[in-house]
């Protein structure tokens, strides 16, 4: 499992990812509870479970190391 702190102005965002029988699992802590998604890829899973941070998932994206980005 792969544990990425990704940061915005003014919070940060701890996200997990793991692929799982071909697929990939992301997660993200929220205020509220934790977030899960899955998708083909780890950027589709990662980016549906920052759906939470619609305003900044791009900023928080944008930090994803470049070998993720491909996975």
């Amino acid at each position: 499992m792969e544990v990425f702190r990704l940061f915005c102005r003014h919070f940060w965002v701890d996200v997990r990812a793991r692929p799982v029988d071909g697929a990939w699992v992301a997660s993200a802590d929220t205020p509220a509870s934790p977030t899960l998604a899955t998708g083909l890829t780890a950027f589709e899973a990662i980016t549906d479970a920052l759906e939470y941070f619609t305003g900044v998932r791009d900023q928080l994206l944008s930090q994803l190391p470049e070998t993720l980005l491909h996975a």
